[in-house]
């Protein structure tokens, strides 16, 4: 868990710096996905896992986890979401369930 907190820091990072930076807000979140899928290419080889030496979790903290972790995508999908609406105000206005349900579909 504590490798995939790192992960989700770094990626929630560097989406944020690339939308953050971005003239064309599409084309950041375009680049920015393109470079998450190649960390996650990368990172998915055994030989690229981390490990830790923690103790074990409570058996409930797993789906804590998770479920913090999707919270911190989904607030990230918003904000990017109305960022873009500032740009392109016939961009309709979403439910919050999009954002959830993005964040559980990756």
């Amino acid at each position: 868990m504590a490798a995939i907190d790192d992960g989700t820091q770094e990626v929630l990072g560097q989406m944020a710096s690339a939308a953050a930076s971005a003239d064309d807000w599409l084309g950041a979140v375009a680049r920015e996905r393109r470079r998450v899928h190649a960390r996650v290419r990368r990172t998915a080889r055994p030989s690229r896992r981390r490990s830790t030496s923690r103790s074990s979790p409570p058996a409930h903290a797993p789906l804590e986890f998770r479920a913090d972790v999707h919270r911190r995508f989904a607030e990230m999908y918003r904000d990017l979401y109305a960022d873009a609406r500032t740009h392109e105000p016939d961009l309709p206005e979403l439910p919050e369930v999009t954002f959830r349900l993005a964040t559980g579909g990756f």
